[in-house]
């Protein structure tokens, strides 16, 4: 039997998990990819490890990436090894609320 899983992170792969965290694998590329309107667009992209060990890769959006630069700094490469928290917040995405993944602050 194979299980089918997906390439990138999304809120349905974070839900069920008991414990959020994950670990920054590589310090991750800038890469074109598709959007609804047919045109292309440079988002950035990080492999990480979920808490479940699942290896997966992460967009995060401006908010995460603005977290991620003020904990470990501009450059990329030294987040290699770090981990943080995911959490899921309600939020409308055009008109839908729908759960959005955010990395928690820390408390």
């Amino acid at each position: 039997m194979v299980v089918l899983k997906d390439t990138y992170l999304n809120a349905l792969t974070i839900k069920p998990l008991k414990d959020k965290t994950f670990k920054i694998l590589a310090e991750g590329s800038y890469q074109k990819m598709p959007q609804a309107d047919g045109t292309d667009r440079e988002k950035f992209v990080m492999p990480i490890k979920l808490s479940d060990n699942t290896d997966i890769l992460y967009i995060p959006n401006a908010t995460a990436q603005k977290t991620l630069r003020k904990r470990f700094g501009n450059d990329t490469a030294k987040w290699v090894g770090k981990t943080a928290e995911f959490e899921l917040i309600k939020q409308n995405v055009r008109g839908e609320i729908k759960d959005v993944v955010f990395i928690k602050e820390r408390e």
